[in-house]
Order: structure tokens, then C-alpha cells, then sequence
């Protein structure tokens, strides 16, 4: 989904704006592959030649721009999940999901791009999208 600036001031209100200007990060599958081999699960870490290193929360924070902060979100959910979804983005539940999962190929399906005439709760809608 493209970035509609229109959904921006949603972003930043949750502390996710951060990660959107990010933008899409290619996989370097050599690098991927030569970080598994130095992964030492026992201790969590990683080995390399000059030493231990270990990624910490505080490092995917700087990172991302992600907001670790506050009380974490913990639970169980009993929702009607067909209910939620057509509160919170105006569509009902896939038939083909699986416990409350969306297929991200339906979403973009769902949220091409913003329209220029749309109110307020569209704009949160396609919002909640983004997040998604």
C-alpha cells in the first residue's frame, strides 16, 4: 500500500509513523545466512571474530522508531472476529482466514489507494490498513 500522507498524523498518533518512513527493506539472504551460522542459542547471542553481540529491544527501538514504552498488551481474545473487522476496516472477515488473520494480498486488494473524496473514517479505515 502506498503511503497516502493523509494517513500519516493516524501513524504518528500510535508511534508507527517510523516505521513507514522506512519504506520496503530488501532481504540480503547471504547476510541472513552468515548471522544464523554465528547465532549461539544457549546464550543469545551472536559470535563473531571480534566478539559477542546481541540485539537488544533498545536497539530495534533506535532502529524502527518503534514506541516501547507503557504496559505491554497481554490477553486472551474472544472476539468476533467477522464483527471487528467490519468495525475496523468496513469489510467482513475472509472466509479463507485462519484465527483472526487477514491474508495481506486481500488487504491490498481491500485498500489500493486512498480515494481524494473520502471522510474521516475512510481515512482511518485505509489507516488501520497501513498498520496492518
Amino acid at each position: 500500500m502506498p503511503l497516502d500522507e493523509r494517513i500519516v498524523g493516524y501513524l504518528d498518533q500510535v508511534g508507527l509513523y517510523g516505521t513507514a518512513r522506512i519504506g520496503f527493506i530488501g532481504i540480503n539472504w547471504h547476510l541472513i545466512t552468515a548471522l544464523v551460522e554465528r547465532w549461539r542459542p544457549k546464550i543469545h547471542t551472536f559470535h563473531f571474530s571480534v566478539g559477542e553481540m546481541t540485539i537488544t529491544l533498545q536497539d530495534v527501538q533506535i532502529i524502527l522508531g518503534l514506541p516501547v514504552d507503557g504496559l505491554p498488551l497481554t490477553g486472551i481474545v474472544e472476539q468476533d472476529y467477522d464483527a471487528l473487522c467490519l468495525g475496523q476496516l468496513g469489510f467482513s472477515f475472509p472466509e479463507n482466514s485462519k484465527g483472526g488473520r487477514i491474508p495481506i494480498r486481500q488487504l491490498s486488494t481491500w485498500f489500493p489507494n486512498l480515494p481524494n473524496f473520502v471522510n474521516d473514517e475512510e481515512v482511518q479505515r485505509y489507516a488501520r490498513a497501513y498498520i496492518l
